[in-house]
């Protein structure tokens, strides 16, 4: 997985997982399937206890992002209730039963070892993502002062240049006058 930046797309998945893990999602799993597949960039994969968990992680997750404007565009599964697919175009959310995840190993399929992160790794990602954004922020900040402190140099100089120059003025007039 890219670790500099987090895309949009990478930021929704992540949100994804979030809020699937504030819900009680067991095993979440991020694939990075960008550069293997045309049909999402990442999938999202985690197994629920129970039918009933199921369709309550989706409902859960359709509620939480609808409320930030994103919706989903597929669902399927909805009706048996033990394989959920949420297809939210960049990102395709599958909620397993502990049986079905086992049987298909649908991650493992997409998995090459480097693409896939869990919950600890996503958590060490952002972690990581946050250290560099306060730092890049403490550069911004920095460079910021040091170019007011130029431009306050550069004003007291000019200003100081003005008074000079107004002396040499009198100082000219007056020999001027003198002659």
């Amino acid at each position: 997985m890219k670790e500099r930046q987090v895309s949009e797309f990478q930021g929704l998945a992540m949100k994804i997982c979030d809020i699937l893990d504030y819900n009680k999602a067991i095993d979440i799993n991020l694939v990075d399937i960008s550069k293997t597949s045309n049909v999402a960039d990442y999938f999202v994969v985690c197994t629920a206890e129970s039918r009933v968990q199921v369709r309550a992680l989706m409902d859960e997750l359709e509620h939480a992002l609808e409320s930030e404007g994103v919706f989903v565009l597929r669902r399927d599964g909805v009706g048996d209730g033990r394989w959920v697919v949420l297809d939210y175009g960049v990102v395709v959310v599958h909620i397993f039963t502990a049986d079905l995840r086992e049987f298909y190993h649908i991650e493992k399929l997409w998995a090459d070892g480097k693409n896939t992160l869990n919950m600890a790794g996503l958590n060490k990602l952002k972690d990581k993502l946050k250290k560099e954004q306060e730092a890049e922020k403490q550069k911004e900040e920095k460079a910021q002062k040091s170019a007011e402190k130029t431009a306050s140099m550069s004003k007291t100089t000019k200003a100081k240049g003005k008074k000079t120059d107004s002396k040499q003025d009198e100082t000219q007039k007056g020999s001027t006058d003198e002659q």
